[in-house]
């Protein structure tokens, strides 16, 4: 939906960060302060583009995708947010709780070049409960921010993992670049994240 550029200088870049930081913490943003997660929620309802998301998530569960870190109740969790902030704009016919933080993981965002977790690491710390509210609906994974792909890819695996055929699609508040300017905050995309190898996860764009 949104984008965001660690390296990206300017006043765009700035504000891309701005917003990245706030939907990580579940905060606010603008002027009035506003709930960002809503805020995304409201403005992917406007997009022009709605109609071609509202075919992804017609019928779908929401499912919000864990922090890294265990959660503890009254603690943010962005995925959640977004999701009830989603569904209250009519995506969605439902929020469930599929997914839950067994074993804590390094957080991807502090981790050094080549200490992120991969894609099985996620998918092992990972537990599938309530897993009867699904009854074989489209399942939209909802995450923060995606970078590699990883904890998207990995929780797919771990709703596969229990409910074998599943129709699985991801949908992430923001998706970073690696290295380019931010022209525009919202430019929402369709894209795929792959596996390649056992370890790396590839997302396109």
């Amino acid at each position: 939906m949104l984008v965001y550029s660690p390296k990206g200088l300017g006043t765009r870049g700035a504000a891309s960060a701005n917003v990245a930081r706030a939907i990580k913490v579940d905060g606010l943003v603008g002027e009035p302060p506003q709930s960002a997660c809503a805020l995304v929620a409201k403005r992917l309802a406007e997009r022009d583009e709605a109609q071609l998301l509202r075919a992804l998530f017609d019928g779908a569960v929401l499912v919000p995708v864990p922090r890294s870190s265990l959660h503890r109740e009254g603690s943010p969790w962005p995925g959640r947010s977004l999701c009830e902030a989603m569904h209250a704009r009519g995506l969605g016919v439902s929020v469930v709780e599929l997914l839950e933080r067994r074993v804590a993981v390094r957080k991807a965002a502090t981790a050094g070049r080549g200490m992120r977790p991969v894609a099985d690491v996620h998918r092992s710390s990972l537990a599938v409960v309530r897993a009867v509210a699904i009854a074989g609906r489209r399942i939209v994974l909802v995450d923060d921010v995606v970078t590699t792909g990883a904890q998207l890819f990995g929780a797919a695996m771990a709703v596969w993992d229990a409910l074998p055929g599943a129709d699985v699609v991801g949908f992430a508040a923001v998706r970073t670049l690696s290295s380019e300017e931010v022209d525009d905050l919202l430019a929402p995309v369709v894209g795929t994240i792959e596996l390649v190898g056992e370890l790396r996860t590839h997302r396109e764009p």
